[in-house]
């Protein structure tokens, strides 16, 4: 079964915290099928997609203008991406551009896992949009 890691942030702006929480789910099965996932996993109307080492992250593209937020900002060698809102993460493309998704039952993808579970961990959080 192909899999997805979902990041969806809690924000209480009365206690002024902001935390993931962190779910593996189901992936489309078809290639078609990816947009509508992206758009009800992330709770958007557009789409982007940021590199993190070598795993793609799908985030709202236009989450830095929708109210309440969580804005997170990952650093990267010499330039940091500040990203709002929801993410879904991927094992990558394939040579063609497709998504692929991480493997149920391959000891490899669930390292990948960890380590996406831990730059969610490393991540700075900013703040929440207004």
């Amino acid at each position: 079964m192909k899999k997805a890691i979902v990041v969806r942030w809690s924000v209480d702006e009365e206690l002024r915290t902001i935390s993931p929480t962190i779910s593996v789910t189901n992936a489309p099965m078809k290639e078609e099928d990816n947009l509508d996932f992206f758009y009800k996993s992330i709770g958007c109307r557009m789409i982007d997609v940021v590199r993190f080492d070598g795993f793609d992250a799908f985030c709202d593209d236009e989450g830095l203008l929708v109210s309440g937020n969580a804005v997170i900002e990952y650093s990267h060698a010499d330039f940091a991406v500040p990203i709002a809102g929801n993410l879904v993460f991927s094992n990558g493309v394939d040579s063609i551009g497709r998504t692929v998704w991480f493997e149920e039952n391959n000891p490899d993808d669930s390292v990948t896992m960890d380590i996406i579970l831990e730059m969610i961990d490393w991540a700075i959080v900013r703040g929440v949009t207004k």
